[in-house]
């Protein structure tokens, strides 16, 4: 059919009224804009007048109205505003530290990278209080001297879901060293892994105990580990992972470098009305 066009006269102060059955007006248009009241829209609005209110309607779906980030590791209260109704929910545990070795004269040294914290994604529509505790991971600390890196700690948000932390990277002078196993999200409506940690594996050249290899830091959701380091150049220190991430594998030599730290776990609250 053919639209149809509703005109009032000509006249200051004339206007369209839609009324429902019981005669009350649902739609107005008037000189300064339109009001809307008590109507249930269920088509998309294309446009907006430049003036009007919008009075006890009903929209479907739901709009981003804000968002909120977690970083520090510890606890936090996440508070949720005026007129949020659902939730999505990023967790991701801390990473796990780079190990680091030190083999003796003449054998090559390996250090494994740290594994990644994993991730738990959930839509959230009941059950959320006016607070949920916020937990974030802490990374492994990196290491000196002959060690295993250290665990990244467990993310969580509420008993809604959490992430756990991936591993701390091997150390060894014998064969591949393995990196640091990944954490896991759980009870998400997703659920990632973590990658795990990079082998520390042999070096080309192994004349002495300089001679290092140090796997790289496993990625999280956020982004890539940090690098391993190598003897080879003693400028090219292991790097520390970053929102989950793992720490890369330390240097052979004893001279106080310290192996990648794992980055801190890591939440992100995307609000909706």
């Amino acid at each position: 059919m053919p639209d149809l066009t509703i005109k009032p006269n000509v006249g200051n102060g004339n206007k369209v009224i839609i009324q429902d059955q019981s005669e009350t007006a649902v739609f107005t248009t008037a000189d300064s804009g339109v009001t809307i009241a008590n109507a249930s829209l269920t088509a998309p609005i294309l446009g907006t007048p430049t003036s009007g209110t919008l009075t006890n309607c009903t929209f479907p779906g739901k709009l981003l109205a804000s968002v909120q980030t977690f970083a520090a590791a510890g606890t936090a209260t996440w508070t949720k505003p005026a007129g949020i109704t659902a939730i999505l929910v990023y967790v991701t545990g801390g990473g796990g530290s780079g190990g680091k070795h030190a083999c003796g004269s003449n054998v090559s040294s390996r250090s494994g990278g740290g594994g990644a914290g994993g991730t738990a994604i959930k839509w959230i529509t009941s059950g959320l209080g006016s607070t949920e505790t916020v937990t974030i991971g802490a990374g492994g600390a990196g290491v000196t001297g002959n060690a295993t890196g250290n665990a990244g700690g467990t993310s969580s948000f509420g008993s809604h879901c959490s992430a756990t932390g991936g591993s701390g990277g091997q150390q060894g002078c014998a064969g591949a060293v393995e990196g640091g196993a990944n954490g896991v999200g759980s009870s998400g409506t997703i659920n990632l892994e973590g990658a795990p940690g990079g082998n520390g594996a042999e070096p080309d050249n192994h004349s002495n105990h300089l001679k290092s290899s140090g796997g790289n830091g496993g990625e999280s959701y956020w982004g890539g580990g940090g690098r391993g380091s190598t003897g080879y150049d003693t400028s090219v220190v292991s790097e520390s992972g970053v929102k989950g991430s793992g720490g890369g594998g330390g240097q052979a030599n004893q001279n106080g470098y310290t192996s990648g730290a794992g980055g801190t776990g890591y939440c992100v609250v995307w609000e909706y009305k």
